[in-house]
């Protein structure tokens, strides 16, 4: 089995004496694609907050490819190699499309000096694999939703990460929007075969699609994990999202 490239480890979170995120152990994969599921409140969001350093956590840790980052911010953990996007997506209204992906792929390395051809030769690819070639002139502004999903999954991509956490990149788009998303996540995932992938989502149809393995979060501790289908027949899940009994 491949060592971690990700790992939290007993992770704290609490809001006004609310544990968000308690006790969580959680170990990501080089290659490996998770879902991460549970009904509204059980901490999820929190804990890709914890993961990707918007949020320090109250006790417990994080290790990236083995190293602890448990108090390393945001912008140090994405230079690294650990990118993700949010469920209302962090753009800037005034700038182009293109220029969104160019900035992050040369995060770090702003010059004087005209950009590297290799550089924007790897802008024009993204913004074509992630449909945004014809778009790419056109402000963050002046998207629909579904192509500012699509902008943001680009910029995440665009400085090639290690780990990529995904916060319901389905939300809110149209059927037609989804079957799009899910062509872009299906290439990226035949492509990009070292890349590990944790995603929180909803729409089961997109996590059967997509995961490998799925964890299952409630009243902010992990309730149960394994294969898409191990965890559909457990019936402490059941019992969650159907509400059939108190857990």
């Amino acid at each position: 089995m491949k060592a971690a490239v990700l790992e939290a480890r007993g992770l704290r979170k609490a809001f006004s004496g609310v544990r968000a995120v308690d006790g969580v152990d959680l170990a990501l994969r080089e290659g490996e694609w998770t879902a991460l599921i549970g009904p509204n409140g059980a901490g999820k969001t929190t804990l890709l907050h914890l993961l990707g350093g918007q949020l320090r956590p109250d006790a417990g840790s994080v290790y990236f490819q083995g190293e602890e980052i448990t108090r390393r911010p945001a912008e140090r953990r994405a230079r690294a190699g650990l990118a993700r996007t949010f469920q209302v997506p962090a753009l800037f209204p005034e700038l182009t499309v293109r220029e969104h992906v160019l900035a992050a792929r040369l995060r770090g390395r702003w010059t004087l000096r005209p950009v590297p051809n290799r550089d924007r030769e790897a802008v024009e690819e993204l913004l074509a694999r992630c449909r945004l070639r014809e778009k790419a002139s056109r402000r963050a502004e002046e998207l629909s939703h579904g192509d500012r999903r699509l902008l943001e999954i680009a910029v995440a991509l665009a400085s090639e990460p290690r780990v990529l956490l995904l916060d319901e990149p389905a939300a809110g788009l149209s059927p037609a929007e989804v079957d799009g998303l899910l062509v872009l996540l299906r290439e990226l995932r035949r492509e990009r075969t070292s890349l590990a992938v944790l995603l929180v989502e909803h729409d089961m149809d997109v996590v059967f699609e997509l995961a490998e393995r799925v964890v299952v979060m409630h009243r902010g501790r992990v309730l149960a994990e394994g294969s898409p289908e191990e965890v559909h027949r457990d019936p402490e899940v059941q019992a969650v999202y159907l509400g059939t009994r108190e857990l």
